[in-house]
């Protein structure tokens, strides 16, 4: 421990210093009460000062009262060292603020002891100075939770509300959408009719009206094909509106994983599109079925994608793989990547609450936290590490058991 000796007599300044060096001290010495002053108000002074009662410039009172002025953190102890003896003489050191006294000549013995003392209370000082500042970490951190949780229900609350909403934009784009699809299939009927009738009388018609009419004869096909993916794209919309307004929360039931996968790279297509993201998936469709809350393994996968892409922003070649395998009572889902992986020194936070490498205002550090929550909560694992060839990896496993067998 770091202490401070000052008095103006250089015998009783070598004297202690040498008492205090042998007991273990760090010991810095000021002959006069300006320079002590300097030495503890500094931004890394002792915390521990011996100091005579009566002193050139600034005596030792001065001194004490000028520390409890300013005393926050940087307490320091102070012990005065005096021929005075009288009560009020005390008093008014103590009211300067002085935590104790001894009296010349000094006795070692009894300097040691009080001295004792001091690195105790400095002791308990540091520690309840410890504890207060992770007082106020976990303060703020709990406020931050509660904003982020508030946050989260007003995104769970808009949900809902856009879950009644998909049933009747769904219904109403259904209508339109099956208009269409019946005339298609009419126009696909009379193509088929009037096309031979069509064809064999081209060479009868004026050289203008015959290119026209090859034209027709050539596109309509491709046309009617065109109208009729189209409204298979929409009736595909259609249905995802649908089973999205009547999914419940929280309800668990056999799913193929297949099909969530499917479901969340389509939720994740514009985004990927945006970034010129390429996505390959290869999952088995005859996977054995998982019970399952189907919309929130979605949720793990679309932010599982949605990192990877992020993480490969500017990259040419950006490639996200998913894949999967059966390991024994686990069905896995692996999600990677081609960018440049986890930094081995966060790999141990990435699934942290409030924990993110991303830019500030780019994400919250709840991702994965709330991945890896859902997978818990599944009885699955959720795990990453990265490629010896570069890029993250994400695991999925989730249990089958013998309900979810494919006969």
């Amino acid at each position: 421990m770091r202490a401070l000796v000052a008095d103006d007599e250089a015998t009783n300044r070598i004297l202690l210093k040498r008492l205090l060096g042998k007991w273990g001290y760090d010991v810095e010495v000021a002959e006069n009460g300006t320079r002590a002053w300097e030495v503890l108000s500094g931004d890394d002074g002792p915390r521990l000062a011996v100091l005579d009662w009566q002193m050139p410039g600034i005596d030792g009172v001065d001194i004490c009262r000028r520390l409890k002025g300013q005393r926050g953190d940087g307490y320091v102890y102070t012990v005065l060292v005096t021929h005075k003896a009288g009560k009020n003489d005390l008093s008014t050191g103590l009211d300067a603020g002085a935590d104790d006294f001894i009296r010349k000549p000094v006795d070692p013995a009894e300097l040691r002891s009080r001295l004792g003392v001091a690195k105790r209370v400095l002791a308990y000082d540091a520690k309840l100075a410890d504890t207060n500042r992770l007082l106020h970490q976990y303060a703020a951190e709990m406020e931050a939770l509660a904003e982020e949780r508030a946050k989260q229900l007003v995104h769970a609350d808009r949900m809902a509300t856009l879950g009644v909403l998909s049933a009747g934009v769904a219904h109403e784009v259904n209508n339109p959408a099956t208009f269409i699809s019946g005339n298609a299939q009419t126009l696909e009927r009379f193509c088929k009719d009037l096309i031979p009738l069509l064809d064999g009388q081209v060479e009868k018609l004026p050289a203008e009206d015959a290119r026209k009419v090859r034209f027709i004869l050539e596109e309509a096909p491709a046309t009617i094909a065109g109208i009729q993916n189209g409204v298979a794209r929409i009736a595909k919309i259609v249905s995802g509106l649908k089973a999205y307004a009547r999914q419940e929360r929280g309800e668990r039931s056999l799913c193929a994983l297949a099909e969530c996968v499917q479901r969340a790279t389509e939720l994740c297509a514009f985004q990927l599109g945006q970034k010129s993201v390429l996505i390959e998936s290869k999952v088995d469709e005859t996977l054995p079925q998982v019970r399952v809350d189907a919309q929130q393994i979605e949720q793990v996968l679309v932010n599982l994608i949605v990192n990877a892409a992020d993480a490969m922003d500017g990259r040419d070649d950006a490639t996200i793989r998913i894949s999967s395998v059966v390991e024994g009572d686990m069905v896995v889902l692996i999600v990677q990547d081609n960018g440049p992986g986890i930094p081995e020194t966060v790999m141990s936070k990435v699934f942290d609450p409030f924990f993110t490498t991303k830019a500030p205002g780019k994400g919250t550090g709840l991702g994965l936290s709330i991945c890896r929550r859902i997978v818990d909560d599944h009885a699955g694992r959720l795990s990453a590490h990265n490629l010896a060839e570069g890029g993250a990896r994400f695991r999925v496993a989730l249990p089958w058991g013998a309900e979810g067998k494919v006969a």
